[in-house]
């Protein structure tokens, strides 16, 4: 009674959250982002203050406390639960429907573009509304089944909350980008990565403490974090920020329309992902990258399996204990490398770099000619700019140097050989003779892979930004990288969990339960290892397509 009682509100909870949110995407709330700084000139966008750009992002506080327990923790709780004997592969084939959602990041987003040139009101609210509607009963469809123990339509509620973590995901990853003046992208990027580390770290540690309760509060979690997150974010977002960006974004004076803007669920089907895949200037190719590394960041995903089988610990409780502090440790490591990355990343020479010259992005209609002509000045948003004139009717655009250029990807490059290499050290832990050695080990392991990701995670959102052309349909391009990053995630998962079910075995002890043999963690991190090793290598090739871009740009 005690459990069945709060599932059978639920849904009236939600019904009333939602017409909290809907009347709070209705109103306008107090500007909390006005900094005076003076008169704007045509097309630059006011700074916010912190407080605006804390609220503004808060939205991936939620997303880091779901990555912190849904994966790692609930999904295998529920694997035992439902499955008994194919634990691995069970959390495999639900981290691939999390992975194959994401697919459909870049055709929310270009929808979610469309709508919001239309609307000032329902562009991108609306998407924040439908999105968060559609997880909650996602979350409430896998409790009950969770409940009446149905594998199948644990998954079928599964792919619905998937769903709608791509729309509300596509749209809370355009915020910044389009809201927010380019001398703020290094400052907002930070925030953003703290936002998600932080919410990780609340995550494992609501493990540790409620770790003698049933898991099944972790749904009732999800929903109240995902709703306060959500109230934070439709609060910060102003009808007078989507009606200049509508204004930017309006047609042509003759009224018409980009070519490609034709009807057709084809040719919008080309636009979502066709075009951002040929933008030139090195965002295809770092799409492709992020996607290489997801595959291989599976060991982030299993530490409580590891903790388990390679360290050797069998106390259920004690494996739990263990697998929180090492999370925890991960993402304090993570959140102390984004921290370092922002404070030594190199600062714009002005305040008004970026925003002064070359304006704001420019309506899409403007860009057929050239999707990705000014992905060649991808780091008109960086430090270490020049200024390129126009042609008159086109404002003057700001160039980054080769230096710049260089250094920020070859930062990059570290980051993620330093991630790959952790990766390949993991197995090792199982070699040493005892549990205490193992353990201390791995808790080594831990924190250096959470350090090295940290610095990964920081870095590629700068860098993605920097890539984006400035006449890009911003939340199209945001959920195409989205959809490689986390469709490499869902991808990798799955293919882990397949080779771990190979070298799967029954043991006694608690409950018979099934373990994995090192072989299958070695193959693994194998695996793992060289696709991030890969990843950097792709990344090694990003500043030549830059400027090899740049001279041709010129040329033309």
């Amino acid at each position: 009674k005690n459990v069945t009682m709060p599932m059978y509100l639920t849904p009236v909870v939600l019904g009333f959250a939602l017409l909290l949110l809907v009347a709070t995407s209705a109103l306008d709330w107090n500007h909390s982002k006005d900094v005076e700084e003076g008169p704007l000139r045509a097309g630059e966008l006011r700074p916010w203050s912190l407080t605006g750009i804390v609220a503004l992002t808060s939205y991936r506080f939620y997303t880091g406390f779901l990555s912190s327990t849904w994966m790692p923790y609930l999904l295998a709780m529920e694997g035992a639960n439902l499955t008994e004997d194919s634990q691995a592969l069970f959390m495999g084939g639900a981290k691939l429907i999390y992975g194959m959602s994401i697919l459909m990041n870049p055709m929310f987003g270009l929808v979610s573009d469309q709508v919001a040139t239309v609307s000032r009101w329902s562009g991108r609210r609306l998407f924040v509304l439908a999105g968060v509607g559609t997880c909650g009963l996602g979350i409430y469809g896998c409790l009950v089944a969770a409940q009446l123990r149905s594998l199948p339509w644990y998954m079928v509620a599964t792919v619905l909350w998937m769903v709608g973590e791509a729309m509300a995901d596509v749209t809370t990853e355009t915020l910044v980008p389009e809201l927010l003046p380019r001398s703020q992208y290094e400052v907002s990027s930070a925030i953003r990565a703290l936002q998600f580390l932080v919410g990780g770290l609340a995550g494992y540690i609501a493990l540790v403490v409620f770790r003698d309760a049933p898991y099944v509060w972790l749904y009732y979690a999800y929903l109240i974090v995902m709703f306060l997150c959500a109230f934070l974010t439709l609060c910060s977002i102003q009808a007078g920020d989507i009606e200049a960006i509508s204004q930017r974004r309006r047609p042509s004076p003759r009224g018409e329309l980009h070519p490609q803007q034709s009807s057709g669920f084809w040719s919008l089907v080309a636009r979502a992902y066709y075009v951002p895949a040929n933008y030139r200037g090195g965002f295809p190719r770092a799409c492709l990258s992020i996607f290489v590394f997801s595959l291989g960041s599976a060991p982030m995903f299993f530490l409580l399996l590891m903790v388990r089988d390679i360290v050797g610990v069998e106390e259920p409780r004690a494996v739990q204990t263990h697998f929180g502090c090492i999370s925890m440790l991960f993402f304090i490591m993570a959140a102390i490398s984004s921290i370092l990355g922002a404070a030594t990343a190199t600062k714009a020479t002005t305040a008004g770099d970026g925003d002064a010259v070359g304006g704001e992005r420019q309506p899409p209609h403007e860009a057929a000619p050239a999707a990705g002509d000014d992905a060649g000045s991808a780091g008109d948003r960086a430090p270490g700019l020049a200024e390129v004139e126009g042609d008159g009717d086109s404002p003057s655009r700001a160039v980054e140097d080769r230096a710049t250029v260089a250094s920020r990807w070859r930062l990059m490059v570290l980051s993620t050989v330093a991630f790959g290499l952790v990766c390949a050290v993991i197995p090792t832990v199982g070699l040493m003779s005892t549990e205490t050695q193992r353990l201390v080990a791995f808790y080594f392991v831990g924190g250096a892979l959470g350090f090295s990701f940290g610095a990964v995670y920081q870095r590629f959102q700068e860098c993605t930004w920097s890539l984006i052309p400035p006449h890009a349909e911003i939340a199209n391009a945001m959920g195409f990288c989205g959809m490689c990053k986390l469709a490499g995630v869902g991808i990798g998962n799955f293919l882990v969990g397949i080779i771990l079910d190979r070298s799967s075995g029954t043991v006694g002890g608690h409950g018979h339960e099934t373990k994995y043999s090192l072989s299958g963690y070695w193959a693994m991190c194998a695996f793992c290892t060289v696709a991030v090793l890969s990843a950097a290598a792709l990344c090694q090739t990003i500043p030549r397509i830059i400027l090899t871009n740049r001279k041709e740009t010129h040329v033309a």
